[in-house]
């Protein structure tokens, strides 16, 4: 008698799943979903495609920002050098001036009884003013030493400053204190006194020409204000 025996029962459970699995395979309903299996490798491998694309163009625009980082630090350090090297070729200009005048001070030259001639003959020509005429004409003596904060660039009508784009009220007063008031004194600036007024004000190398002061200035100075609003729109 057949299928009595433990050994004969699995035989027949791996025919029967054989031939089920063989029915299927045979089956047209497998080809729907080979098609599919095929279409979702072939979009694995295209994702993978432009995933590939798109990691080298990263990987190219890395390296340029780094070519571009390694360009404007060696530009600055130039600059810097360059700041160094005026600053130490205009100081010794001032020492020997000094040690002239020092002498003088130092070693005044005095005759005998010429101190106590000059007093008498002094009290003799000159009439004793009251304190009130020596405090009016204190007034006369004290603006020749007035301009110290505006010896940067020469004085005259003020201009509107915060028209310029990158600066702002505080800046603004910044350079009104370092006597920068009118438009032309920005665009008669050398690249010298841009890193000098950067240095004066704290600002980073470069600011000056990446916000392009000079160029606005220009356009604010000769009255194009419709071309200085388009290329230069605040932000």
């Amino acid at each position: 008698m057949l299928f009595t025996t433990f050994s004969q029962l699995i035989v027949l459970v791996i025919l029967f799943f054989g031939g089920l699995l063989l029915g299927l395979g045979l089956h047209p309903g497998g080809r729907k979903w080979r098609q599919r299996f095929k279409d979702e490798s072939d979009n694995y491998a295209q994702f993978r495609r432009d995933a590939d694309l798109r990691l080298r163009d990263a990987n190219r625009r890395i390296a340029e920002l780094e070519r571009e980082n390694a360009t404007l630090r060696d530009s600055a350090t130039e600059r810097a050098s360059l700041v160094d090297h005026q600053a130490s070729q205009s100081a010794p200009s001032l020492a020997p001036a000094v040690s002239d005048a020092t002498p003088a001070v130092q070693h005044p030259i005095r005759e005998p009884h010429a101190e106590s001639t000059h007093k008498v003959a002094a009290s003799a020509a000159v009439p004793a003013f009251p304190a009130p005429t020596l405090a009016r004409d204190t007034p006369d003596v004290v603006p020749a030493a007035e301009p110290a904060t505006k010896s940067w660039f020469r004085n005259g009508h003020t201009a509107d400053l915060e028209r310029i784009r990158g600066i702002d009220h505080a800046l603004k007063t910044s350079l009104f204190a370092l006597g920068v008031t009118r438009y032309q004194d920005i665009t008669e600036m050398s690249a010298v006194d841009e890193m000098a007024l950067e240095q004066r004000l704290s600002l980073p190398v470069g600011t000056i020409t990446r916000e392009q002061w000079r160029d606005q200035a220009e356009l604010l100075q000769a009255g194009r204000d419709t071309e200085h609003a388009e290329r230069f729109p605040p932000r």
